[in-house]
């Protein structure tokens, strides 16, 4: 039964919720500094914001204002929702302070941030129309992580490990290429990413060396506010030219305007 009613929640009460605090998203220092100044100062209000407990006691909402109960030891009045189905975590906040990486970090997915990233960036290359941003919610997300939790743990290393070498490309869109060209054709894939991320090798003329260049000249006017659709756009053309053995002067991608192109698929 989902009980809801006015609490008066002591720090000794605070710190016993915070128990059972499992799985939850990390403690928001600013929130907590935040509630501590309220309380101490004596501005904190009861104002419908509500303490979320599961049914089996778990704080699904409100670990932020527990901890600064408990930290600055003053009690405090609040809502206080208790009994709710542990399915209920994944709608709480949606689309506000509830990202993408809460959801899968709280699922134990390692790395949270850039994978979410990667999940992204994966998910709107499969659409239809990849320059159209897909809602995603926080369940599909996980789901996603889930049936690739060793391919995508390996595919943020591989990103970070190409940034390092190569910043014309975000960790998450040198990842992402990672994932979708290695399923195409593995060792060409790493090979391919490798010597465009670090110009070893290269021949001129090389369709790698083309993309090598394009990336840089895109990078060096514009650093990280091309859209990574669009650059990613650019390693495919590149990627599917080399395993047809075919080269180009140039690779460019036009996504707007009368000469906009259609988004390119990797094959």
């Amino acid at each position: 039964m989902v009980i809801t009613k006015i609490e008066t929640i002591t720090p000794a009460m605070a710190m016993e919720l915070l128990k059972k605090n499992h799985n939850n998203r990390p403690i928001q220092r600013r929130s907590v500094e935040r509630f501590k100044q309220a309380l101490t100062k004596g501005t904190y209000q009861l104002n419908g914001d509500t303490i979320r407990v599961d049914e089996d006691g778990n704080v699904l909402d409100g670990q932020n204002r527990l901890t600064a109960c408990v930290e600055c030891g003053v009690s405090f009045t609040t809502l206080v929702c208790r009994g709710l189905p542990r399915s209920v975590f994944s709608t709480i906040d949606v689309g506000v302070s509830r990202t993408l990486a809460h959801h899968l970090e709280t699922a134990g997915i390692d790395d949270a941030s850039t994978a979410s990233k990667i999940i992204r960036l994966s998910v709107n290359l499969d659409q239809e129309n990849p320059l159209s941003i897909y809602d995603m919610t926080g369940d599909q997300a996980v789901a996603w992580a889930k049936c690739r939790r060793e391919e995508l743990k390996d595919a943020v290393a591989a990103g970070r490990r190409l940034h390092g070498d190569c910043k014309f490309l975000s960790p998450a869109s040198w990842a992402t290429m990672w994932m979708k060209l290695r399923s195409i054709e593995k060792d060409r894939a790493g090979h391919f990413l490798d010597q465009v991320a670090t110009g070893a090798g290269l021949e001129s003329g090389s369709i790698r060396l083309v993309l090598r260049r394009a990336l840089e000249s895109v990078y060096s006017k514009l650093g990280g506010q091309r859209d990574s659709m669009e650059k990613m756009a650019m390693v495919i053309k590149a990627w599917n030219h080399d395993r047809e053995g075919t080269t180009v002067d140039r690779i460019r991608f036009q996504s707007r305007g009368v000469r906009a192109e259609k988004y390119p698929r990797p094959r």
